[in-house]
């Protein structure tokens, strides 16, 4: 979904400075300052006042996907976004999100904190997308509270890994609502932890979360996926990762607490490497065997 640029994007931040803010109808955007400013109510979200980031309200039934794109131009930018998004009920919504680095070589760090709440019996997609450079460090911390009958199918994909990234993704849910995670990362040189906990919170709430990672040179994956029953719901955790180097080190960890007896929840995790024998398909069929190698990685990120 993710195919716009910056040029087109209805929400653009290039280092600290907010260059876009392009409303649509249906949808406000402002400063996380000015949101904490002029609209008294998002204070209860924010906590305590931002000094940078953004704030995104969908009101009313927005008739195109909102995009938005988050960009590290200068060397050695230190990004602190407080970011805020309100949807409100019975709106069917789709947001894409790139973070980025404009160079590899910026040596920038990315720290993100955001909420994101979706109101009663509204249906959201949204794909978010991370590219970073060689030496840039990136923290993002995300709350997502879905009200009753809402839906969330959320994906997030790391295209280019930066030296250090850690993710973390909270999701709470109240009756019936429903949430499908998506964490793929194809890793090389680089440390990546991330942490994803659903809450089933209300009656008949519902969870899958569905982690692919590859792990190339260098790379050192930690990954805890918990699902966390409090009421009577079902949940599904899927943990999986393909290595294609010695030097890789991966750690998967699925982790279910059922505090209600009604709940259905059920968990999978591997770490596999690439057979001999698809290799030696490919190769007959006049790829070379970093082709096949490709091929077959990219087959396995696709969820």
């Amino acid at each position: 979904m993710v195919t716009k640029s910056a040029d087109t994007a209805n929400l653009w931040i290039v280092d600290n400075q907010l260059r876009r803010a392009a409303e649509t109808n249906g949808v406000k955007i402002l400063g996380s300052p000015k949101a904490w400013t002029d609209l008294p109510w998002t204070r209860k979200y924010f906590k305590k006042q931002p000094k940078m980031g953004y704030f995104v309200w969908v009101k009313a039934q927005p008739s195109c996907p909102f995009f938005s794109c988050v960009n590290i131009k200068k060397e050695k930018t230190q990004q602190d976004l407080r970011n805020l998004v309100v949807i409100e009920k019975g709106l069917k919504v789709k947001i894409g999100g790139v973070c980025s680095a404009l160079s590899l070589k910026l040596q920038g760090q990315h720290l993100a904190q955001g909420k994101i709440v979706i109101k009663q019996g509204s249906q959201v997609e949204y794909e978010h997308i991370h590219r970073w450079g060689q030496k840039d460090v990136v923290i993002s911390d995300y709350k997502f509270y879905l009200e009753p009958d809402s839906q969330l199918n959320y994906t997030y994909k790391s295209k280019k890994s930066p030296q250090k990234i850690k993710l973390s993704n909270k999701f709470y849910l109240q009756e019936r609502a429903k949430v499908k995670l998506n964490i793929i990362g194809d890793c090389q040189n680089t440390q990546f932890e991330s942490l994803d906990e659903i809450y089933l919170q209300g009656k008949d709430s519902s969870g899958i979360s569905n982690l692919r990672f590859i792990s190339r040179a260098n790379s050192q994956i930690k990954a805890t996926s918990r699902m966390i029953a409090e009421a009577a719901g079902t949940g599904h955790l899927d943990c999986q990762s393909l290595n294609l180097d010695s030097t890789a080190r991966v750690s998967l960890i699925p982790e279910v607490t059922v505090e209600n007896d009604q709940a259905q929840i059920t968990h999978e995790a591997s770490i596999g490497r690439v057979s001999e024998e698809q290799l030696n398909y490919l190769r007959m069929r006049g790829l070379t065997e970093d082709e096949a190698i490709d091929l077959i990685a990219s087959g396995f990120l696709k969820i």
